[in-house]
């Protein structure tokens, strides 16, 4: 259709013809590519510095906006206000583009670019839009815990059964894929599947398989993943984490917050979509040291009645200094601990023991 030119009365008598006939393009969860555009304020697109000018071969561009831009703010996909679009062709299949491409660097930070980028040496007349909506504040949900009419033994029971191994091997089969964090597994499996959590947050969302045996269990459940992506030694790029979830036909929410993962979880907090609470979260000790105490400090009480929390890390030392000092400030949440490995799993309920 595009290699014959054709005017905007073809384009609309075409569209109008085919246009629910064409393939629908998902994208790549959290990154804003394949989304045909972005769409922003004025004032947003002068403090981000735009697109990276260090790019200079195609691809990647886009989702590298993207990435800086959810750092402090939210993304809404515009087809679920009524407004879709079409993306022409760039060119024939005998006429691709060369292989360079530009690399999968995330930036740390929102601002990229000198002063002078764009137009930047240019005296230009900038008119802004008037702000006619006002957004009210949300207020919090206050600390508070679920009863649920279950023993301790009856949890572990649902834990370690058949339904949850059985989602865990299934998931593990899809991704290819036998990580050695079995017990982290376990314990966001169960809650999935048996309390369907609505918002999911993990701290070290890079590799993504944890992310995606939520997503397995609750398709349409919000994922927000915290990850700078600042690591040279051959890490995974986003896109690995984003197929992940593509592998589970996941179709939720996805929000990756980049840069300082030390502030991250406080940039979300001001920056997000409705009443800020969490279902369920993986909270990774490695990335933060002692720091993460501060982090579960500031977690916990945005943790919803009746959610849940896994916190692990590899430091054993660290691990039960944390366990020991959350325990003393939260005396009323119920903490399951695994056996031999640096795994707890913290649930905002009274059980019946």
């Amino acid at each position: 259709m595009t290699q014959s030119q054709p005017t905007l009365e073809g384009w609309d008598h075409y569209l109008t013809l085919n246009g629910a006939l064409l393939p629908l393009e998902q994208g790549h969860a959290g990154l804003g590519t394949h989304l045909a555009g972005h769409m922003m304020h004025r004032s947003l697109w002068e403090l981000s510095g735009a697109y990276n000018e260090e790019f200079f071969y195609w691809g990647w561009a886009d989702a590298e906006l993207s990435l800086r831009y959810t750092q402090n703010y939210p993304w809404i996909h515009l087809a679920a206000l009524g407004m879709h679009f079409y993306e022409m062709e760039h060119w024939a299949e005998n006429r691709r583009a060369p292989i360079d491409r530009n690399p999968y660097k995330v930036s740390p930070t929102l601002q990229v670019n000198n002063d002078h980028w764009g137009l930047g040496n240019y005296d230009l007349e900038i008119q802004r839009a008037k702000n006619i909506v006002e957004v009210a504040e949300s207020t919090p949900e206050s600390y508070a815990l679920a009863a649920w009419q279950q023993t301790r033994a009856e949890v572990l029971e649902e834990m370690m059964g058949d339904r949850t191994a059985n989602h865990v091997e299934q998931i593990q089969q899809l991704l290819g894929i036998t990580p050695a964090d079995q017990e982290i597994l376990y314990a966001l499996a169960w809650y999935s599947l048996y309390h369907s959590p609505r918002t999911y947050l993990e701290f070290g969302a890079k590799w993504g398989y944890t992310a995606a045996l939520v997503a397995g269990a609750c398709p349409t459940a919000e994922f927000y993943g915290i990850e700078s992506w600042q690591d040279d030694g051959g890490e995974p790029s986003p896109y690995y984490a984003t197929n992940m979830l593509g592998r589970v036909n996941y179709r939720g929410y996805t929000r990756f917050v980049t840069g300082d993962p030390v502030t991250a979880l406080s940039r979300l907090q001001n920056s997000f979509v409705g009443e800020w609470a969490i279902d369920l979260a993986l909270v990774r000790g490695d990335l933060f040291g002692w720091e993460v105490l501060v982090q579960l400090q500031d977690l916990i009480p945005a943790i919803t009645a009746g959610g849940g929390l896994v916190f692990t890390c590899s430091d054993r030392e660290l691990f039960e200094g944390v366990y020991q000092e959350v325990g003393q400030q939260f005396p009323d949440l119920t903490y399951l601990r695994f056996a031999n490995t640096n795994t707890l799993l913290l649930l905002k309920v009274s059980l019946l023991d």
